[in-house]
């Protein structure tokens, strides 16, 4: 069990030092509502921006580039520019790079989880792009190399941060006395979207496509009231229940609550991708083929329109699916991090891996069914879409590792 807590006054400090904002909580019956609204409203957005910042592009780092003693490949795969020689620099990266850039002589070649970039001898730097969203400039010289000679293998390795964190099949932290638990979700390619066992589909659930996703943690439940309360120290909810899912929270609020539980437990939490919570929803590797999360049979697993009252109840009070996942149809729908898109793009040709959605929109995207919705609305592929700052009391939200 990982249990890094720290009291909640002392965490707000730390986070409002980083943002070089000093709060006085002295005489504040003397200041105006407003006022305190205004403090509190420049926090929100500035932890915002933070989360934004490091959610994705952070996650990958530079962990070495040395010299392949041994290695001979730029010999017998030699490349020549005005006569001479290349050298090779083997990018190493799970995901492979979309773009190099720099003195590179010709196009690269992608060689399993390597790609082959040839540069001119005497380059100094080179420029990668790796999964279309972080951009590395690699100054050599850092590394104590001061430019490329002919005929020399470099290896570049570019690795994934906190995804691989952990190892165990399930992850238990706590803050206080709130525990709760992240389950491993190990990656595929699955059919994403509007497939033939999902029936009554809209739309917006086509064309279906296929997608892989690199492993991840998921949240065995929704973030519960009780878990936003040790954190945030408030519960907006308007049902209440310790136990039951937290609602009336907005996407920029359930970044804010993420950054905060990050800097508490240490660990990075984050809001999973659209494509990561279908493919767990629908059960990932050891997928059924269910219609709902877990089941064909709606009531067996999902609080909604026919059993929930109009209203939600306690996580974990219906079967999990089959990865030990709760609630991830019905109760309350869920945000995701993309922004929504009206169609999914047409991707028949290649394997969309670890997709993200548009890098722009105006409203972000809504999965799982909620409390009021009727049956057909439980299947896994279901779409929905609000503005990041909308309060819903159907809408909750889920983390990810």
């Amino acid at each position: 069990m990982l249990q890094r807590y720290k009291k909640n006054g002392e965490t707000r400090k730390k986070i409002e030092k980083k943002l070089y904002i000093k709060i006085k909580f002295v005489n504040l019956q003397q200041k105006s509502k407003t006022t305190i609204w205004s403090m509190k409203k420049i926090i929100t957005m500035l932890m915002l921006v933070m989360f934004s910042i490091s959610a994705y592009t952070q996650e990958w780092s530079v962990k070495n580039f040395s010299v392949a003693a041994n290695d001979i490949s730029a010999s017998q795969y030699e490349r020549l520019y005005k006569k001479k020689a290349c050298a090779l620099v083997k990018v190493l990266s799970v995901d492979g790079i979309q773009k190099a850039e720099g003195k590179v002589v010709g196009d690269y070649e992608k060689k399993g989880n390597e790609t082959w970039v040839y540069m001119q001898p005497g380059s100094k730097d080179l420029a990668i792009t790796v999964n279309d969203e972080a951009i590395f400039h690699i100054k050599f010289a850092e590394y104590g190399i001061a430019r490329l000679e002919s005929k020399v293998v470099y290896v570049l390795t570019i690795e994934k941060e906190g995804v691989l964190e952990f190892t165990n099949p399930v992850e238990t932290f706590k803050v206080g006395k709130v525990s709760f638990k992240m389950i491993r979700v190990n990656g595929g390619t699955y059919t994403m979207g509007a497939t033939p066992e999902m029936k009554s589909t809209f739309d917006d659930e086509y064309p279906p496509h296929k997608v892989t996703v690199r492993d991840f943690y998921i949240g065995e439940t929704e973030v519960t009231q009780e878990l936003y309360q040790a954190v945030m120290e408030e519960n907006p909810s308007k049902f209440k229940g310790a136990k039951n899912p937290v609602e009336q929270v907005s996407w920029d609020e359930a970044c804010v609550f993420i950054e905060m539980l990050s800097s508490i437990t240490g660990a990075k939490f984050r809001i999973p991708t659209e494509a990561e919570w279908e493919y767990a929803a629908r059960g990932g590797q050891k997928s059924k083929g269910y219609r709902c999360s877990g089941s064909n049979n709606a009531n067996d697993v999902a609080w909604y329109e026919k059993n929930s009252g109009d209203k939600h109840h306690p996580v974990k009070t219906k079967k999990p699916n089959e990865l030990g996942i709760y609630d991830m149809s019905g109760n309350v729908g869920e945000w995701v991090y993309d922004w929504y898109i009206e169609f999914y793009p047409e991707m028949t040709r290649e394997v969309a891996k670890n997709p993200k959605g548009p890098k722009m929109g105006t409203r972000r995207t809504i999965k799982g069914s909620n409390y009021s919705h009727p049956d057909a609305k439980n299947r896994s592929c279901a779409r929905m879409l609000a503005q990041p700052n909308v309060h819903n009391l159907m809408i909750g939200f889920r983390l990810a590792l």
